[in-house]
């Protein structure tokens, strides 16, 4: 594979990524909206650090 190739490649990559955050953007603020809801505190923040991990 020659730079230009690569060059391409790794374009390609970054915006398939862009694509894909894009799409899931709406439902992580969704996720964090419904987590403002949970009232104990303790199951706030360990749902908090699981989502931050997905993201």
């Amino acid at each position: 594979m020659n730079f230009q190739q690569q060059q391409l490649s790794i374009s390609a990559a970054i915006r398939a990524e862009i694509q894909r955050f894009e799409s899931v953007h709406p439902n992580i603020y969704a996720i964090y909206d419904l987590l403002e809801r949970v009232e104990e505190p303790s199951v706030q923040n360990q749902l908090r650090e699981h989502i931050i991990c997905i993201e």
